[in-house]
């Protein structure tokens, strides 16, 4: 296992600039971006967390491509003043980053709520779509949230938002062999997120949950370039069945790790993102 430094923080690639980009919403989109060089990378977190997330990749990937790491809106730096917490509404934030930097060729990254985000994005911008690489969110591409959990779950972290969000952090994101000090720091990042956000994002039509179990396998299936799946082994992806769906599916599976992989093991991540752009 990597032993990266457990704290989400700033890059320390020279060059690298904050800007900022307008959603279709009138929300302000902070994003990084440095490097040079084609197909640009997009990276997008997952819920409740942000940018920084990504900063192993940035860090390796910066001396090659251009790298464009952004806070989806209500997380990070970027602004919170949204009516809809919808996935369409994200993916309009990453399609604001895209066409204020007038990128060509994009390899969208996503991680969880990220990859969800980068599927509409990349059909919304599918001539600017070199290869979307979807990072722990999708297994079994048939699968669907149950009732109960799509109807307990919001009532739940609305009730009792801090002692729920921290338990499905600690006890379901991780393996019993993390590092303590990185789930604490990781909690503690992903609880400094509005609670509102997060609730109405799992509570409402178009939201994390009603794309997850309605509109996924349709979005998988509208990508025509090459799409990846990376999962911890431990997920079990069911490859040949999801290819009956996705004959040309990719699935790379990285041992010892729990849905944080960028941060838990990002040399194995920046490997298998590096085969997606070779498929380019």
């Amino acid at each position: 296992m990597d032993t990266p430094n457990p704290t989400p923080g700033e890059p320390d690639q020279a060059g690298l600039r904050n800007q900022t980009a307008m959603s279709a919403d009138g929300v302000a989109i902070s994003y990084d971006v440095v490097g040079d060089g084609k197909p640009s990378l997009v990276f997008v977190h997952g819920m409740a967390c942000n940018r920084t997330f990504w900063d192993a990749q940035v860090n390796h990937f910066a001396s090659r491509y251009q790298v464009v790491a952004i806070d989806l809106a209500g997380h990070g730096e970027s602004g919170t003043d949204r009516c809809g917490w919808t996935i369409r509404a994200f993916s309009d934030d990453v399609i604001a980053v895209v066409c204020d930097l007038d990128i060509k060729d994009v390899v969208f990254v996503g991680h969880s709520l990220g990859a969800l985000v980068v599927l509409e994005a990349a059909q919304r911008l599918e001539d600017r779509t070199a290869a979307v690489v979807l990072v722990d969110e999708i297994s079994d591409v048939k699968d669907c949230y149950s009732k109960l959990e799509t109807t307990l779950g919001p009532i739940i972290l609305k009730a009792r938002y801090r002692w729920a969000m921290g338990q499905l952090i600690r006890r379901t994101m991780f393996t019993r062999q993390a590092n303590p000090q990185l789930i604490e720091q990781i909690t503690t990042s992903m609880l400094e997120t509005r609670p509102e956000v997060v609730v109405s994002l799992l509570g409402q039509n178009g939201g994390y949950i009603d794309f997850y179990n309605n509109h996924k396998l349709e979005a998988l299936k509208a990508i025509s370039s090459p799409l990846v799946l990376v999962n911890p082994s431990k997920a079990n992806t069911p490859v040949e069945a999801n290819r009956v769906h996705l004959p040309s599916l990719i699935v790379e599976e990285i041992p010892d790790t729990g849905h944080f992989l960028m941060i838990e093991q990002p040399t194995a991540l920046n490997k298998a993102i590096t085969r997606a752009i070779e498929l380019c």
